[in-house]
Order: C-alpha cells, then sequence, then structure tokens
C-alpha cells in the first residue's frame, strides 16, 4: 500500500479501522444484493463446484453469522444478523452513505485526541488543519470557525482556509460542495506521520 503506517506509532490502528469499515460498507452492499426477499442468501457455489461448493458455502455462512452484542440491564444480547444490514444497506444506499462516510471520518477526531498534548505536536500547519477537521466532524461534518479562525492562512495539499467556508461540508457531495475525498483522512495522517518522526504511543 502506497500509504504505509508505521505500526509502532498512533496512527497505523486508527487508518487500519477506517479501511475495515470502508471496506466492510462495500462487501455489506454485495451481500444485501445476494439476499433474496425471504431473507436467505442466494449463493450459487454449490451448484458449480459441488461438495467443495458446500462447505465454501458453510464456512462464508460462519463468517456473516450475527453479531452477538451484549447490552446493559439486558440478559440477552442483542443479535444482529448481516442480512439485516445488508438488505438496509442495499435498500437505502441513498441516505445511508452520506452518514457512513461521517463515521469513517471519525478516525480524524481520534487522530487529534490521542495526540493532544504530546510533546510532538506542533501548531504547524497540517497539525491545525487536523484540529479543523476534528472541528468540523463534531459540528456535523462542516467546517467550523469562530473567534477569529482560521488562523492564518494555512492549507493542506491545495485546500486553503478561509473564513467564507464556515458552515460548508467538510467531504466533497455529489452536488461539488465539500472538500475532503475518502482517501484524504489516510494521506492527512500520512503527511502528518512523516514530518514527526519522533511520534510514539
Amino acid at each position: 500500500m502506497k500509504y504505509n503506517f508505521d505500526r509502532s506509532k498512533p496512527f497505523y490502528p486508527l487508518v487500519m479501522t477506517y479501511l475495515a469499515q470502508l471496506h466492510g460498507l462495500k462487501e455489506i452492499c454485495v451481500i444485501g444484493v445476494l439476499v433474496a426477499a425471504d431473507g436467505k442468501r442466494n449463493f450459487v457455489i454449490s451448484s458449480q463446484y459441488g461438495d467443495a461448493g458446500k462447505d465454501i458455502e458453510t464456512g462464508i455462512g460462519s463468517l456473516l453469522g450475527p453479531l452477538n452484542l451484549a447490552v446493559t440491564g439486558d440478559t440477552e444480547t442483542l443479535d444482529v444478523s448481516i442480512e439485516f444490514v445488508a438488505q438496509e444497506m442495499a435498500l437505502n444506499h441513498g441516505y445511508l452513505l452520506d452518514f457512513q462516510v461521517r463515521t469513517a471520518s471519525v478516525c480524524l477526531a481520534m487522530a487529534h485526541e490521542i495526540t493532544k498534548g504530546k510533546a510532538y505536536r506542533s501548531s504547524g500547519e497540517k497539525w491545525e488543519f487536523l484540529r479543523h477537521c476534528r472541528n468540523a466532524i463534531s459540528h456535523n461534518a462542516k467546517w467550523h470557525f469562530l473567534n477569529g479562525e482560521p488562523l492564518g492562512g494555512a492549507s493542506w495539499r491545495g485546500i486553503k482556509w478561509k473564513v467564507a467556508m464556515h458552515g460548508e461540508p467538510l467531504f466533497a457531495q455529489a452536488d461539488g460542495m465539500g472538500y475532503l475525498k475518502l482517501g484524504d483522512p489516510i494521506a492527512l495522517l500520512w503527511d502528518i506521520e512523516n514530518e514527526n518522526p519522533n511520534m510514539t504511543v
């Protein structure tokens, strides 16, 4: 991978979680297409590969089993099947995808929080950009500039802060509004890590 993060530094687990969520979103949408109206998966493996195909289907079925989530105050777990989630994502993707992007962007907020107050952190442009991303994420994924901010004329990869950006979407939208692309959280953290070789967990 182009952005090969150092496993001993703080951004590695955040980026891997972000990538897992985005990959998972794609896989869930595919499952949503494969699930029949009766809630059963439309696998065609066994019909093509016989007994070996049935073994593959069984293995996939185990991996795609329901989530069993413990809930405070309940004696039973909350069981959520992947078929339910997949069908909801497939049927309502136009509505839900925007929220998935916002949720995935939490890696930027976490990156800001776990490095806050660390000796290696500075007030440089990239760190400030990360801080403003974190603020945007906590304000409905929209740039949020108050009290004279953004300070200075900072920029990152051609995105220049302007007061007029206040209230505009952090992430690029279908209508052309917004700024960050889905790969930008990774690229921003990569740029910061490479400029700060003394970063530690």
